[in-house]
């Protein structure tokens, strides 16, 4: 089992301040939940948390009603004068290792710090499966639609019998 390593990339202070309520808001505690739910974003961020096979399934499915799957990245800015901290939180080496990884794959990642921030914005909105909500709502009521006039129609003689189906 790999040890925890602190995690002291800077990130804005008012996503940081705004990370620690959500997670006081889920958890009603910060104390042993805060290192977790930072790695848990942390995860979902490299891709490292299970999810990405359904969320490809859940692209292809997007993509073919026409619609664009993407979740632009939003780029992380920030000026010299804006306030940051370091969260200063324990996460598994491995997955701060698989984090940085994925973080120096993507051109838009000029620093941890930032892909960090994006990563704890992401958390605070649902992460991968709220994305994945989102992405679903976008096509369902087209499906929905499609199927509804597939089956106005066609008459009685047109679809499979009971026996067929």
């Amino acid at each position: 089992m790999s040890d925890a390593v602190k995690v002291q990339w800077k990130v804005p202070a008012e996503t940081w301040d705004r990370f620690r309520e959500f997670v006081q808001d889920e958890y009603g505690r910060i104390d042993r939940c805060l290192g977790r739910e930072v790695e848990f974003a942390m995860r979902e961020y490299a891709d490292a948390d299970g999810g990405q096979r359904v969320e490809d399934l859940v692209d292809r499915l997007v993509q073919a009603a026409g619609r664009t799957p993407g979740e632009a990245y939003e780029e992380v800015t920030g000026s010299d004068s804006e306030e940051t901290v370091r969260p200063n939180v324990r996460v598994n080496e491995g997955v701060v290792e698989q984090f940085r990884i994925t973080a120096d794959k993507r051109d838009q990642e000029r620093y941890y710090g930032g892909a960090l921030t994006r990563a704890l914005r992401v958390r605070m909105e649902g992460g991968r499966y709220g994305r994945l909500e989102r992405k679903l709502d976008r096509v369902v009521d087209d499906a929905e639609s499609i199927l509804s006039q597939i089956g106005d129609s066609g008459s009685e003689d047109d679809g499979l019998s009971d026996e067929e189906e």
